[in-house]
């Protein structure tokens, strides 16, 4: 999965108000992983399951990359993109560096992550 998705999430966690079905976060992977033991599903979607969970409300684990900038995308195609095969996941680098709210978005979710971290 390369793209740009909205994560599905129906539980109460430290990141209910921040995981909502309504944004779109970045993708750039073709594994997935199980949840750890007593930990707490916070996102999936048709193409990933388990997008991220939550430990004790103290540890996030993220299938998604909320930490991405322009910059970012520019180094995984440059040294990953040939890898790429076609999916009804994988979004062209044209459609991902259009996407400028993507990435806004983004950067705007990684702060009130750390933030409800701290608290």
């Amino acid at each position: 999965m390369v793209s740009y998705h909205s994560p599905e999430r129906d539980k109460n966690t430290i990141l209910s108000d921040i995981i909502t079905n309504e944004i779109e976060v970045f993708h750039w992977h073709d594994d997935t992983f199980d949840l750890p033991d007593g930990s707490i599903a916070i996102a999936e979607n048709q193409a990933c399951p388990n997008q991220g969970f939550t430990w004790n409300n103290r540890v996030v684990g993220l299938q998604f990359h909320p930490e991405i900038t322009q910059k970012n995308a520019d180094t995984f195609f440059r040294d990953s993109g040939q890898k790429l095969g076609s999916d009804p996941y994988i979004q062209s680098p044209s459609e991902i560096f259009s996407n400028d709210q993507g990435f806004a978005q983004s950067s705007r979710i990684m702060k009130v992550i750390l933030e409800a971290m701290e608290r």
